[in-house]
């Protein structure tokens, strides 16, 4: 795969206070009936105290956005007119995590514009097996575990010692490098993994960078609003757009019923059971 091809596999030693990027193939069923999977490739960026997690693609935009910001503002022009500025992309939540604490941040974009995140506290209770096994000539040992109303099975690398993993997966005696539910739903595979160059360690969204704010919620009034979004991809059109009528209303009603298809079809959620 093209994309990969920068990535150094196998690196024997982890400089533990460096950064590092662990990317992860996902391959998910987006809906609970349909057969049909997709992949995206995320990236773990992680040292021994904390880690951030997100889809390398919506990475990639914000850092291009933030370079080109950062032309603007010395010359007055955008250096990048890329289309994925403007257009929306899927999985753009961002879930950051502390080695002393079982405290994990998850921030998404909701509907369109709005920024919201929620702290969780998740202290999974792993069951280790004494059962091994090889993966790209790393050595792993088995885990399992529930979380989100699924039963989960980890394969884990106690060489790289530190306790972080693909979404909301930590607290294992090593890097997670496989971990898959067991209806087969989703799955993440580590495909590499190298030393991150840049110093920054928590990358602001586009949406941020442009001076929104993000709301502060719990995860049940998150959930609310994330519903309400689900329905409403919009927000509240008539605010949005006072002064639309006629042809451009129905325009814009238009591609929100295309945004609410497109959500009624991606119904299969990671978390089937919230608190």
């Amino acid at each position: 795969m093209k994309f990969l091809k920068f990535i150094i596999f196998l690196i024997p030693i982890i400089f533990y206070c460096q950064n590092n990027r662990a990317y992860y193939q996902m391959k998910y069923k987006p809906n609970k009936i349909d057969t049909t999977t997709k992949k995206i490739l995320q990236v773990l960026i992680f040292n021994s105290l904390k880690s951030s997690f997100q889809s390398h693609g919506v990475l990639k935009r914000d850092s291009l956005f933030a370079i080109s910001l950062e032309h603007k503002n010395k010359t007055g022009d955008f250096l990048n007119n890329d289309e994925n500025f403007r257009s929306s992309m899927d999985d753009q939540y961002k879930i950051s995590s502390d080695s002393k604490s079982d405290i994990v941040t998850f921030q998404d974009i909701l509907g369109e514009q709005y920024l919201a995140k929620y702290e969780e506290k998740i202290k999974l209770k792993w069951q280790i097996s004494s059962d091994t096994q090889d993966f790209n000539g790393i050595k792993c040992q088995k885990a399992t575990t529930e979380y989100g109303g699924r039963k989960w099975i980890a394969w884990f690398a106690s060489e790289y010692n530190f306790h972080f993993g693909p979404y909301k997966f930590q607290g294992l005696p090593g890097l997670i490098i496989k971990i898959w539910d067991t209806e087969n739903n989703f799955m993440w595979d580590f495909v590499g993994l190298k030393k991150q160059n840049s110093d920054n360690f928590y990358e602001n969204t586009y949406l941020e960078l442009q001076g929104w704010q993000i709301a502060n919620l719990d995860k049940k009034n998150f959930l609310k609003v994330e519903h309400q979004y689900f329905n409403h991809p919009l927000g509240n059109i008539s605010e949005i757009f006072p002064d639309a009528s006629g042809d451009k209303i129905q325009k814009i009603l238009e591609i929100e019923r295309e945004k609410i298809k497109r959500n009624q079809y991606m119904n299969n959620k990671i978390e089937i059971a919230q608190k």
